[in-house]
């Protein structure tokens, strides 16, 4: 039986400004172990500082034997952020592993 994963909602801006208070949820919340899902579509915004956070994110979890899941709005701040930056294609398709679990839909789960 696979341990449930831990929910942790992200609300408002995931930007340079606010990339601390998230960075601490986070962490605390990884250094629990086990996997992780992040609930996003209360993001209101999101830079590439706020994107730099998420994939650094799931390279922890990754490292330690576990995956950080994100649900998103597909036509939300996260998803807008990283096809701008080349991370995520038009078509959904990712070129980065550690967003492979990552899921973008109408409506965040």
């Amino acid at each position: 039986m696979s341990e449930q994963p831990r929910l942790l909602r992200l609300e408002g801006d995931v930007t340079l400004r606010t990339v601390k208070s998230h960075q601490a949820a986070l962490r605390d919340l990884l250094a629990t172990g086990g996997p992780v899902t992040l609930e996003a579509s209360g993001v209101q915004s999101c830079d590439i500082a706020g994107l730099q956070l998420l994939l650094s994110a799931s390279q922890t979890a990754a490292a330690a034997g576990t995956t950080l899941s994100l649900a998103a709005a597909a036509d939300g701040p996260i998803a807008r952020t990283l096809r701008e930056s080349g991370l995520l294609a038009a078509d959904g398709t990712s070129s980065s592993p550690l967003i492979d679990t990552w899921s973008f839909t109408s409506e965040a789960a």
